[in-house]
């Protein structure tokens, strides 16, 4: 997995973002809302590190498409303790990656703004307005979407990499960086 540069032009891996986050939360205020999208921070680090060692196909067509008789045998697998091929894994671990970045899309603007209602998208561009920087983040819940509401899904391919979900977290890292006294002074009150 790609590294990515941070604010100051440093590499950041995985991990880095990881301790990132960590030291971000331990500043933070105890409340519920805080620890939550955490908690689903930390859900999303999990999953990127499970696939990282993994192979990992940026499936842009159906080309890949898992067949009707592979995905019965996984199921029928599955409960005996077989694991399915390393790449569905691989996918799996992106895909939870991807729905708990997307959550937070939606639960930070709130989080930092106060507000507990407003479509996405506005109330990102209302708390960080240049919407190149958090691009790869609103690839990403843009992606999730398709996934949770179109009948077919991703079947047809993904239209978001792996490294794209990691930018993703990037950025989230550096928005909370960014707004942190904004949190501070919500849940200091």
């Amino acid at each position: 997995m790609g590294n990515l540069e941070g604010k100051t032009g440093a590499t950041l891996t995985l991990a880095d973002l990881s301790e990132r986050l960590a030291q971000q939360l331990d500043a933070l205020p105890e409340n519920d809302a805080v620890r939550d999208v955490f908690d689903y921070l930390a859900g999303a680090v999990f999953s990127l590190q499970n696939c990282a060692a993994l192979p990992f196909l940026n499936r842009k067509s159906k080309q890949f498409a898992i067949s009707k008789k592979t995905l019965s045998q996984y199921l029928s697998e599955m409960p005996e303790g077989k694991s399915p091929n390393r790449y569905w894994v691989c996918g799996y671990y992106v895909n939870s990656a991807m729905v708990r970045i997307a959550a937070c899309y939606d639960r930070i603007p709130k989080m930092i703004s106060k507000k507990k209602n407003g479509k996405a998208h506005e109330l990102m561009q209302s708390i960080w307005a240049d919407p190149s920087r958090y691009a790869n983040w609103k690839a990403v819940y843009e992606e999730v979407n398709k996934l949770k509401h179109e009948a077919a899904g991703l079947a047809s391919g993904r239209g978001v990499s792996r490294d794209e979900v990691m930018s993703a977290l990037n950025e989230i890292v550096l928005l909370l960086a960014e707004k942190k006294e904004d949190i501070v002074r919500t849940y200091n009150t």
